[in-house]
Formats: structure tokens, sequence, C-alpha cells
């Protein structure tokens, strides 16, 4: 099973739109570390579920998380 399909299967199980709707880890919202940390996170998986990419790798960067 790729990621790609690992992510829509998360965003049905959820009944989520990945189009309108990012998932974050519980552990996120639980004081654990950094809540961007989850943040990050939700956001390779909402790629990962959009399918934007071919390949099992998103090529990503500071830009793409609007990190300065």
């Amino acid at each position: 099973m790729s990621n790609h399909e690992k992510a829509k299967k998360l965003y049905e199980m959820c009944n989520t739109d990945p189009k309108i709707s990012t998932l974050m880890p519980l552990q996120a919202l639980n004081g654990r570390g950094s809540v961007y940390y989850g943040l990050v996170a939700g956001l390779l998986i909402n790629h990962y579920a959009l399918n934007r990419y071919n390949s099992e790798f998103i090529p990503v960067t500071k830009d793409t998380f609007n990190i300065n």
C-alpha cells in the first residue's frame, strides 16, 4: 500500500476532506514537544492524501511550511 493510499484511507476513516482540513496527531495537542511538529506531520499527510507527487517522497522546503 502506497503512502498516498494510506493517507487517503486515514482521511476516509476520520470522515474528513483533505482539501479543506488537515489532521493533526493528538500528541501535538497534549503539550509534549512543540505543536509545530504535529502541524508538520499533518501537512505531510495532507500532501500525500492529495496525491500531489508521483514518488513516495515529497520534495519539501522551508517555504512549504512558511518558515522564516
